[in-house]
C-alpha cells in the first residue's frame, strides 16, 4: 500500500542555533510532516518557485523569523502574499523578544495569520509544534 506523502512545515530563520533547537524539538513533538528549514527569506521564496512548478509541496505552515539580514520576515510575508497561489499558506511570524503591538499589527496587515514571540526554551518550541498538530494537515505519530 502506497503511503501518502505529507506536505512540509517550513521554518525560516537565519540563526543556525535556533534552527538546530527547533529541529530537535520538532522531532520530540512527534509530528509526521517533514520539517524544511531555510536560513533566509530568499531561499524560502526560491522553494516556493518550485512549488509553482509542481516540483515541491506546498507548505502546511511557514514559521518565519522577522529579524533576518537582507530580507526580513515582514518582506518575506509581503512577497508571499503578493502571489495569489500562496494566499492559503498559514504564515506565522516569530520575532525574538518582541511582543510589541506595532509589530503584531504590521505582521497582520502584511498577511500573517499569527504572530508569536520566538521561544527561548525547548518547552516553548514543543508547545508551538504541538499546537501545529491541531491543524488538520499536520499529523502526529
Amino acid at each position: 500500500m502506497k503511503q501518502q506523502r505529507l506536505d512540509p512545515v517550513v521554518m525560516v530563520d537565519d540563526d543556525e542555533d535556533d534552527l538546530y533547537i527547533a529541529k530537535q524539538c520538532y522531532e520530540m513533538a512527534g509530528l509526521d510532516n517533514p520539517l524544511l528549514t531555510f536560513n533566509n527569506g530568499e531561499a524560502f521564496l526560491a522553494y516556493l518557485d518550485k512549488v509553482e512548478l509542481n516540483e515541491a509541496s506546498l507548505p502546511v505552515y511557514a514559521l518565519i523569523d522577522i529579524n533576518m539580514p537582507r530580507m526580513n520576515g515582514f518582506a518575506v510575508v509581503r512577497k508571499i502574499r503578493e502571489r495569489e497561489q500562496f494566499h492559503k499558506i498559514p504564515l506565522i511570524l516569530m520575532f525574538s523578544n518582541s511582543s510589541d503591538e506595532g509589530d503584531k499589527k504590521k505582521a497582520k496587515e502584511l498577511g500573517a495569520d499569527e504572530y508569536l514571540v520566538k521561544p527561548h526554551t525547548v518547552n516553548g518550541y514543543l508547545d508551538i509544534f504541538r499546537n501545529l498538530s491541531e491543524h488538520s494537515r499536520v499529523r502526529v505519530s
